[in-house]
């Protein structure tokens, strides 16, 4: 059997033919994702859309020097249980920037503080979030906050956040739990 003639060479070229993107299905990849991953792509795809015109800081920007005095806030002030690798995604309302009031999205759960009050709910436990396009109402969540958060369920009213951008988003979430 002579191989001589026949051309065995590689090109390089042939690697990126469109005969080969019909055979990926990227749908797969998604599959491999943990639960972390989808999470920070979720709310990396909502976050400007829920901050009603305040700062928006998303998970690339935790570890910047630049910001490192607000996220040192944000855990002083809004989160001391949460480790800066868990933060993916903080809306400051703040008049200054401080990062001390704010919403703040981790890989397990929402965070919120607001004049005084302060809350955390984990987000295997929106199931049942309810929603009115002004306001959003997290039931039975009794105890999971500090002042008038902890006395009752938990709201989140519009004053600072676009509600129906940020529950779209808090359903996404849900979703993957």
């Amino acid at each position: 059997y002579d191989t001589e003639d026949e051309d065995y060479s590689y090109n390089e070229d042939d690697s990126e033919s469109d005969d080969y993107e019909e055979y990926v299905d990227e749908d797969e990849y998604e599959d491999d994702e943990t639960t972390e991953e989808k999470i920070r792509k979720i709310v990396d795809k909502y976050l400007l859309d829920i901050r009603k015109g305040y700062t928006a800081y998303k998970y690339v920007w935790v570890n910047n020097s630049e910001y490192s005095q607000v996220f040192q806030n944000v855990r002083s002030y809004i989160a001391k249980d949460a480790s800066q690798s868990e933060i993916i995604g903080f809306i400051d309302v703040t008049v200054f920037g401080k990062g001390k009031n704010g919403l703040l999205f981790t890989t397990s759960a929402l965070y919120e503080k607001s004049t005084g009050d302060w809350w955390k709910v984990p987000y295997n436990k929106m199931g049942r979030m309810k929603s009115n396009g002004k306001q959003i109402t997290f039931e039975g969540t009794e105890g999971c906050g500090r002042g008038l958060s902890g006395i009752g369920d938990i709201i989140i009213h519009n004053e600072f956040y676009n509600i129906p951008a940020l529950k779209d988003c808090l359903e996404e979430i849900y979703a993957i739990i």
